[in-house]
């Protein structure tokens, strides 16, 4: 639409509807932005809708790309943001940011579990190594001894019998 147009439709609705604000012919290019870029109702009804309108309009404003526009998105719902932190977060580029920290969680994780994995098959074999198996209950007096003793481990990680 020609930017007579808008204006002229501006004025048509605010005549149309005294005492109501939202007509100015700025907010109605918005209004078009926003119908142009959010075009599943159901995603409007679900997402779009639970940020303020000016919320809204700073992401049509200063975010082009559609999948960053809707991560932005998401983020001020799951965040609470304000306007100004949604354009801080936007200028300080924190979608291009995100996900790209060097951490080592693969690598420490994968070390926990194969030292949890360890740990589980060395407790299984120091308790059936003193008589313990699966489902019995051991009655003799010392299993509790017997079980430090084989639980026990040297430097190069192997279990120590006595």
């Amino acid at each position: 639409m020609g930017a007579k147009v808008i204006d002229r439709l501006s004025s048509d609705l605010k005549r149309a509807f005294p005492g109501t604000q939202g007509f100015s012919p700025r907010n109605l290019k918005y209004m078009r932005s926003f119908a142009e870029v959010w075009t599943t109702e159901q995603f409007v009804q679900q997402a779009a809708a639970q940020i303020p309108w000016f919320h809204n309009c700073v992401l049509l404003d200063k975010v082009k790309d559609p999948s960053e526009r809707e991560w932005y998105l998401r983020a001020t719902i799951q965040h609470g943001w304000s306007r100004n932190v949604l354009v801080h977060q936007i200028e300080s580029g924190l979608y291009r940011r995100q996900g790209r920290a060097q951490t080592n969680f693969d690598h420490q994780i994968s070390r926990l579990i194969t030292i949890s994995l360890t740990g589980t098959f060395i407790a299984s074999l120091a308790l059936t190594d003193i008589g313990i198996v699966r489902g019995q209950v051991a009655e003799r007096k010392g299993t509790g001894d017997s079980l430090l003793k084989a639980l026990t481990v040297n430097k190069s990680s192997k279990i120590v019998n006595s």
